[in-house]
């Protein structure tokens, strides 16, 4: 069975390394209590050509089984047209759609997603080896839909069901896929030196701020991988020729070992030249080891500066938007050790929200 991933990058010459990829067949190869192994995994779709027929290239999806679209606000469009095209190629090809923008509730635009057989915006790794298992063995899929854990966007619901996945046992895709990530990586590197990637050392969010994007982990506990794996992948940074980082976690800085993370990332840097930059996302409270990771990246030369995140000063919007949490005294914090590391501010608000007027 030959599975194909495809998920468009934003722009054309800001390059992505195929993460996600790498998550669902770590999990397929190492997590899934199924034998999976006569999965062929084909190379992913990762550029970010807006014309789709050079995007797609000469894929011909008559020899794909699965196709799986990770949908994105950016890349929305043109996963609809790649859907389109796959299915007018191979009419018994199952495409499955995923990710934060993926539409399945009665008020949304789930008639543009039936393209897709089924949708879900929850971590798709251990749901996509159930299917791929049901598909070797000749199983129907239809009750995963029944059971809310897929979703027929003929049939749109309220809700889907999460499955959430245990992190400590899982293994590092940079290092179980290495030679193919540098092989993605040097194609990159042949059209733009942007060449990025994410990066995770947790999942979940305990905040529900409602104006959020980040997926479906939120409102929910954080889930931690292995402290030494996270270090042992950092090295490959280096070897991949990484321009930009971009660490996936919600609030980074919330664990201490996350001021390790960054010095083995600067010490990295320091040794190979690479990753030039890296960014994340700070913790909502707890500012010290953030304020301290910010300091190495920028003292480094990997970070421009700091973000601080006020999306509003008014009490009364924030707490429509369920962002109340950040007091105000913590911001004055963030902006007085800025300042006394000289570090540089982007500051954040976000206009038309719940309560605002002109």
């Amino acid at each position: 069975m030959r599975v194909l991933h495809c998920n468009p990058a934003s722009e054309e010459y800001q390059i992505w390394l195929p993460y996600t990829w790498g998550r669902f067949r770590e999990f397929c190869d190492h997590r899934s209590g199924y034998d999976l192994s006569s999965i062929e995994w084909l190379d992913p779709i990762y550029l970010g050509w807006y014309d789709v027929a050079r995007l797609i290239g000469d894929t011909d999806f008559a020899n794909v089984d699965v196709l799986l679209l990770s949908f994105y606000v950016w890349n929305e469009e043109r996963q609809w047209e790649i859907a389109k095209i796959a299915r007018e190629q191979n009419p018994n090809i199952l495409i499955l759609g995923g990710g934060p923008q993926s539409q399945y509730k009665p008020h949304q635009n789930t008639k543009s997603y039936e393209v897709c057989d089924y949708v879900t915006p929850w971590e798709g790794e251990e749901l996509l080896a159930e299917i791929l298992h049901r598909r070797l063995a000749g199983q129907s899929i239809a009750d995963l839909d029944e059971l809310d854990l897929l979703v027929d966007p003929r049939n749109p619901v309220d809700k889907v069901v999460p499955k959430r996945l245990k992190l400590m046992d899982a293994k590092s895709p940079f290092i179980l896929y290495k030679d193919d990530f540098i092989r993605f990586a040097n194609h990159i590197l042949t059209i733009t030196n942007a060449l990025c990637t994410m990066w995770e050392t947790n999942r979940g969010c305990p905040y529900k701020c409602s104006f959020c994007d980040w997926g479906s982990a939120t409102s929910d506990k954080i889930r931690r991988y292995r402290k030494e794996q996270v270090l042992e992948e950092i090295n490959i940074f280096g070897e991949l020729k990484l321009s930009y980082v971009f660490n996936a976690d919600a609030n980074f800085g919330i664990f201490k070992e996350d001021l390790e993370y960054i010095t083995k990332v600067v010490e990295i840097k320091i040794k190979t030249g690479y990753p030039k930059e890296l960014q994340f996302s700070a913790a909502k409270n707890k500012k010290e080891i953030s304020n301290a990771a910010h300091k190495l990246l920028f003292d480094a030369g990997m970070c421009g500066g700091a973000q601080i995140s006020f999306q509003h000063t008014d009490g009364q919007v924030l707490e429509a938007i369920d962002r109340s949490n950040i007091k105000q005294e913590k911001l004055s914090e963030e902006l007085e050790e800025a300042f006394k590391n000289n570090i540089p501010l982007v500051g954040v608000s976000i206009l038309g929200n719940p309560g605002d007027t002109v």
